[in-house]
């Protein structure tokens, strides 16, 4: 199971630190990170012949020195604008010198016996690249740095990124101010949250990851996580073996819906027969018009609610048997304790969705030690808020759309659960402190009751023999259900969710998963 490596900035600068260690010398990974830069602007930009470089203090302005010295050597108008002249930290030092030392016709737009402009002289340039601000920065651009940026942004330039886009937090999906919105990212070593994440990742345009010269031992050993790609439905996907029967296939039990929204259960039983389960049974007050004869529908009695009705079933002979994973929640209109009640009568994996995403299940889902929570980036939030209130600390929240990642680790550990934090992108986070990301999906799944199917798929995959890593098993999932957009997407716009539960199979077979 590959993908691509995550660091957050931490991990990459302890990856620096190891190589460094191993004997690689530091000033070899800059020269190897200056010269990737230069190739990317010699090969998607083969006419431009006026590059303007901004080079910060660190080691970001570091390779951009000798980005510098190696298209001055292919022939280019570089240009330098250096936002402190004079103050160059760590190896800035060595890379400024030799591309003095070497010698080459390049322009220095600053220096270091007057202050910086705030203006660029950007008039007659072809390109910039940013080489202001690498993966460390966590605080908000200002002064020079803004106003520089504000004139990039609007030149219309296209700009290559070093690392990061200047003004990114390289760990969270929300810059902390303004940023550069770059036409292509060079992620030196290893890909970043930040690159993967709404909205931050916009800024990286097109981006890709080079090698500088770390170890690939020492990446993996420092790598945070690996992206969510086809090799994980390789490795988790169910597959049903030649003497399978539908029990042995997997049972789903969806519990859920109301008056005002029978159909999210459906959905969902829907999506977990498309992703593989053999039997569904539905316990739901009433069914869509629609709905699939192959759904094994439980009304409640007279006095019972979804969760009672639930509950007796599961109770009855045989009820166990056609609920090896349960579904919480789509469109379920019940209390906490009656949820919870549910939660504690499931021997399997139980989903909780929508509805079921309550503070007071949270003691329940953490003693049943096999829950699974589904929650947008409002729920998320509203969950979070609750658990820093029950704290005694409301000001300690995390920030589900700011800091995704924290938001999952934080929501998994509380609860004890596997976490999948719904979004452009989704973050699987495991009690454990395991976390990847997915980002294959299509903002085609921006539509009504997306969420409930993603449910069903994740139980499909859960109820599948030998489903023992229920963090591995909901990305793959999560990843079928963002392929699954992708194909509906192609088939034309106005997607709905509907249309996702039929691009299934498709998804399927184009990820080699069936």
């Amino acid at each position: 199971m590959d993908g691509v490596r995550l660091f957050r900035a931490e991990s990459l600068r302890a990856a620096d630190a190891a190589a460094a260690t191993a004997g690689v010398a530091t000033t070899d990974l800059m020269e190897r990170a200056g010269e990737a830069v230069a190739t990317a602007v010699l090969r998607h930009w083969p006419d431009a012949d006026r590059v303007v470089i901004l080079c910060g203090p660190g080691n970001n302005g570091g390779d951009g020195f000798v980005a510098a010295r190696h298209l001055a050597h292919a022939g280019r108008d570089v240009r330098i604008a250096e936002l402190k002249p004079g103050v160059r930290r760590g190896d800035a030092a060595w890379a400024h010198a030799g591309l003095v030392d070497s010698g080459c016709a390049v322009t220095w737009l600053t220096n270091a016996a007057e202050a910086p402009p705030n203006d660029l002289p950007l008039g007659d340039v072809d390109l910039v690249v940013d080489a202001l601000f690498g993966t460390g920065l966590t605080r908000p651009l200002e002064g020079r740095a803004v106003a520089w940026l504000a004139a990039v942004d609007v030149s219309g330039l296209p700009v290559l990124a070093v690392d990061v886009p200047s003004g990114v937090d390289a760990d969270r999906a929300v810059a902390p101010g303004m940023c550069v919105r770059a036409t292509r990212t060079l992620q030196l070593a290893g890909a970043v949250p930040a690159s993967l994440l709404a909205p931050a990742r916009a800024a990286f345009g097109h981006s890709e990851v080079v090698d500088i010269g770390i170890p690939n031992a020492i990446l993996d050993d420092h790598a945070d996580a690996r992206v969510v790609d086809d090799g994980w439905l390789a490795t988790y996907a169910p597959r049903r073996c030649d003497d399978a029967h539908k029990y042995r296939a997997g049972t789903v039990l969806v519990v859920g819906g109301s008056r005002r929204y029978a159909g999210a259960p459906e959905l969902s039983a829907r999506a977990a027969y498309r992703a593989g389960a053999g039997l569904v049974t539905l316990v739901a007050d009433t069914r869509a018009p629609t709905g699939w004869p192959e759904v094994v529908w439980e009304p409640p009695q007279s006095s019972e609610d979804v969760t009672a009705a639930a509950r007796r079933m599961l109770s009855a002979p045989g009820g166990e048997r056609r609920a090896g994973v349960a579904v919480i929640g789509p469109g379920l209109e019940a209390d906490a304790e009656a949820v919870a009640a549910l939660v504690a009568a499931v021997r399997g994996p139980v989903v909780l969705d929508a509805g079921a995403l309550l503070f007071g299940v949270c003691k329940a889902a953490r003693a049943h030690g096999g829950a699974v929570l589904t929650p947008h980036t409002g729920e998320a939030q509203h969950m979070l808020d609750a658990l820093a209130d029950a704290a005694g600390d409301p000001g300690d929240s995390v920030s589900a759309r700011g800091d995704p990642i924290g938001a999952a680790l934080r929501l998994a550990d509380a609860w004890g659960a596997v976490c999948v934090l719904k979004g452009p992108s989704t973050v699987i986070a495991a009690p454990d402190g395991r976390w990847t990301i997915s980002a294959a999906g299509t903002s085609a799944l921006a539509t009504a009751g997306s969420g409930d199917v993603l449910a069903g798929v994740i139980a499909a995959f859960l109820a599948a023999p030998s489903a023992t890593d229920l963090w591995g098993r909901c990305a793959a999932a999560v990843h079928l259900h963002a392929s699954a957009g992708v194909v509906a997407a192609e088939r034309g716009p106005g997607v709905i969710a509907s249309d996702v539960i039929e691009a299934l199979p498709e998804a399927l077979r184009r990820t080699g998963a069936c």
